[in-house]
């Protein structure tokens, strides 16, 4: 028999076939490719429309069965060890069964660390055991140890599992470890090539670097213009990428230290306890304005002071603690440690069709003998009205500190050397460091104030415009020093 070429073919069955071939490839990279985000693979489950995060703060991990245990009760001291804090991870992540655990910093306690390395390939050892996708920020004890910063951070992205980055390419960037993650819709739905779940990840330092601020470090502007950045890429694909979204996907942040504004709440503004002061640093860099302006951040974790373990809602983002996990890291005895769970659920329609995100809760896992769950609540639903206003703490050391800080970020060539708290206090520096010190407390006054009175989201560009603004060259007035001197 002859063999039937393409020729064979009338021009308008060849013309069908060809657009039939088409078609087919066209629905195949929709629906059949395989996810390729910035996230290693994640997506969310086609049973139940879930994506679940374990957040592990402080582990504080040292030496293993030789690193005894801090703040337990009497009768737990005897053989208690790291190996606590490993045989909890393995139970909780049994319970849990999480596609993704994030390592929220202090993974190890460095000072007490023969081996750094060894200490953080046995601190993780339990998520890489069980095959779950694993990232990690650093907190301010990791490094003290046979490591350097950049040197754990390098270690923890050449481990088994580990989605964590070393930092974004091409970037000049503060710190080690700020990357992101995307996480793709349910495979084989028309979002199953679009992150509909966001996760930033930014290191919030060890301590401050600059001598005359005292205290723990923050998360600087260049982090802050990444995270800008990429929020406004993601946002935009998201938005006119088919198929297309009219708002943008949710995200959360996980870093290490807290923010000032985890000093906003009282205790019935938040769900969990606080046991312990806020050790966030003494400056404000303006993270938090940063993140709500930005619009797609629901909630940020953050680990660091060990029996905090709220969540409380500002300005339409929920901030979290964890509590400490760690039994080698301090605590309160009959407190139990514990770690927080995340679970991110998809929309679903008429049809059965998975669609963007619906809703974000969380819970808290204890380790007692029976994993209780607690304080289980709903951090984010789509189509809640948030409430926007902005809390800022009207303190004078805080005003102080945040506006000498900017000045000095923003001072070029050195043409106003910037007062030290005591000259401001005694009244002993130069016309010029008053100068600048007080056109940033005026201006940023005068940005709190129209704050408070518009109560609107919108109030934040004020905010946004009078940070870069702080640093005016000008001698706005020189009866500011005389009024500033007694505050």
């Amino acid at each position: 028999m002859a063999r039937l070429g393409l020729w064979h073919f009338p021009p308008l069955m060849l013309l069908l076939l060809l657009l039939g071939l088409f078609l087919d490839a066209a629905a195949a990279a929709g629906k059949g490719k395989k996810w390729g985000g910035d996230g290693g693979g994640l997506r969310f489950r086609r049973e139940g429309g879930t994506f679940k995060v374990l957040q592990v703060a402080d582990m504080h991990y040292a030496d293993g069965r030789s690193t005894g245990c801090e703040d337990v009760l009497p009768e737990q001291v005897a053989g208690c060890s790291d190996l606590n804090t490993t045989a909890f991870l393995y139970r909780v992540l049994r319970a849990e069964d999480p596609d993704l655990v994030v390592f929220t910093g202090d993974n190890i306690y460095g000072a007490d660390s023969t081996d750094a390395a060894k200490s953080m390939d046995a601190a993780i050892a339990p998520a890489i055991a069980m095959n779950i996708p694993w990232a990690a920020v650093l907190g301010n004890h990791d490094q003290e140890g046979t490591l350097s910063r950049e040197g754990v951070m390098r270690h923890l992205v050449g481990m088994k599992k580990t989605l964590s980055r070393f930092n974004p390419e091409g970037v000049k960037i503060d710190g080690f470890g700020n990357y992101n993650l995307e996480v793709g819709g349910v495979e084989g739905t028309q979002l199953a090539n679009k992150s509909v779940l966001n996760l930033y990840f930014l290191d919030s330092g060890d301590r401050s670097t600059v001598w005359w601020i005292p205290g723990y470090g923050w998360i600087k502007a260049s982090q802050q213009a990444w995270f800008k950045q990429t929020s406004l890429s993601l946002q935009k694909n998201y938005r006119n990428e088919e198929p297309r979204q009219k708002e943008p996907a949710p995200a959360l942040a996980y870093f290490h230290i807290p923010l000032p504004e985890f000093s906003s709440f009282t205790a019935s503004d938040f769900t969990g306890v606080k046991q312990e002061s806020i050790s966030s640093p003494s400056i404000n860099s303006g993270f938090f304005t940063t993140m709500v302006e930005a619009g797609d951040v629901k909630a940020a974790f953050i680990g660091h002071d060990h029996v905090n373990d709220f969540c409380g809602k500002l300005t339409g983002i929920q901030l979290c603690y964890a509590g400490g996990l760690g039994y080698h890291a301090y605590g309160k005895a009959g407190w139990s440690r514990r770690a927080r769970v995340v679970s991110v659920q998809l929309e679903k329609t008429v049809s059965g069709e998975w669609q963007g995100v619906k809703s974000i809760k969380t819970w808290k896992r204890l380790d007692d003998e029976h994993l209780t769950t607690i304080d289980s609540e709903v951090l984010w639903n789509r189509g809640s009205n948030d409430s926007y206003e902005i809390a800022i703490p009207i303190e004078w050391t805080y005003i102080f500190r945040t506006a000498t800080y900017l000045s000095v970020a923003n001072c070029q060539g050195g043409a106003g050397r910037i007062m030290t708290e005591a000259e401001f206090r005694m009244g002993t520096a130069s016309d010029a460091s008053y100068s600048y010190l007080c056109t940033s407390c005026v201006l940023l006054v005068f940005s709190i104030v129209i704050v408070r009175i518009k109560k609107e989201q919108d109030a934040l560009s004020n905010v946004t415009l009078c940070k870069w603004a702080w640093m005016s060259k000008e001698n706005v007035c020189n009866v500011c020093a005389v009024w500033a001197l007694p505050l």
